[in-house]
């Protein structure tokens, strides 16, 4: 965030947008440094409103007219359904719901994301996160992220025109459940595959993803297939295609690709990767991740400050088996909300 100072979006060169862009930046910066020296019962206070300095300095350098200052409230509301003596925590009972207008829309709208539209649990958000984190799969409700990668990248030489073929995963269970085995042949061993799912299946699946929903019903299913970066998590990943062979002129596989992404990852020639993200809190579109993260520092700053004894007890190692995710999940909000500030305000910078 350092380097931004001396290379500001145009809005806040100077004058008072520039002062509230610096002081905004510089606040963050040392409330995200303070985060270090400090466990997480407090890490989350400082992270949290580290995070809303910095959006002032997004909104000093992205909004137009007098709304610029930022909003001085959150615009949200928690909820804690407190746990009964020496029970665990429902993280499905820490909620979080829109409340008016606050900094988090202004920022939101700079990024063009939504916010929530209705409420959304703990267990949302971190749901809904592009991170391998440490919960177990009880702690998940909404769709995971997906991998994307572009398909086909071996078959066609560099340039040439789309067609419309995905590689994405991990897909859920349920659509590799059904297998056959397969008699020896003159080109095959004998071998057990994997039904290939039926499309109205994957296109109910895939309905959670604004980006490839959008897409429609392939009409093309491959059969599930372990995919090589990840089979030692025995995740499954699955080859589709919509509209045949018919090409799109005009943008190669690659481009092609990264339309249909939440979030990049690579965009070299014909390595084309990263990840769609589910729609979820009453929203049709997917949330941008420094929105996400907002809301899950908003959560657990909530907990840490107003309900103190449960957020301790959430982090006894001793007794608790949340303990160590959530204290790896600040540990990744640490390392992963300076970089999505940063690439926020190079966006400004370009415009």
């Amino acid at each position: 965030m350092r380097s931004l100072r001396a290379d500001r979006p145009r809005f806040a060169a100077r004058g008072a947008r520039a002062r509230t862009f610096g002081a905004g930046l510089e606040q963050a910066e040392q409330l995200w440094l303070a985060s270090q020296n400090v466990g997480a019962i407090a890490s989350p206070l400082l992270l949290f409103y580290g995070l809303t300095q910095a959006g002032r300095a997004i909104c000093a350098a992205g909004i137009r007219g007098a709304a610029w200052k930022g909003a001085q409230q959150h615009g949200l509301h928690f909820e804690l359904t407190e746990p009964a003596d020496r029970s665990p925590l429902d993280l499905t009972k820490v909620r979080v719901l829109p409340q008016g207008e606050g900094l988090i829309h202004q920022v939101a709208h700079i990024l063009g994301s939504p916010v929530l539209s209705d409420s959304a649990s703990l267990t949302d958000l971190i749901s809904s996160l592009d991170s391998d984190l440490y919960f177990d799969d009880e702690q998940y409700s909404v769709p995971r992220p997906l991998e994307v990668h572009e398909e086909g990248m071996l078959q066609e030489p560099f340039g040439h025109p789309a067609r419309r073929r995905l590689y994405l995963g991990p897909i859920p269970d349920v659509l590799a459940s059904h297998r056959e085995d397969v008699p020896a042949g003159p080109g095959n061993m004998a071998h057990m595959r994997i039904v290939p799912p039926s499309a109205a299946d994957v296109a109910a699946w895939l309905s959670a993803y604004p980006t490839l929903r959008a897409l429609g019903e392939p009409t093309n299913v491959q059969s599930p297939e372990p995919s090589i970066g990840r089979i030692n998590r025995r995740d499954l990943f699955i080859r589709l295609a919509w509209g045949g062979d018919d090409r799109i002129e005009g943008v190669t596989q690659g481009q092609w690709t990264q339309q249909q992404l939440d979030v990049v990852y690579a965009d070299g020639p014909n390595v084309a990767n990263g990840v769609v993200l589910p729609s979820f809190g009453g929203n049709t579109e997917a949330q941008h991740l420094l929105v996400t993260w907002w809301l899950v520092l908003y959560c657990l700053s909530m907990l840490a400050r107003y309900s103190p004894t449960v957020w301790t007890s959430l982090l006894d190692v001793d007794s608790s088996p949340l303990a160590v995710p959530f204290d790896h999940l600040i540990s990744v909000a640490r390392a992963k909300v300076p970089g999505l500030i940063f690439d926020a305000m190079h966006d400004l910078r370009a415009a």
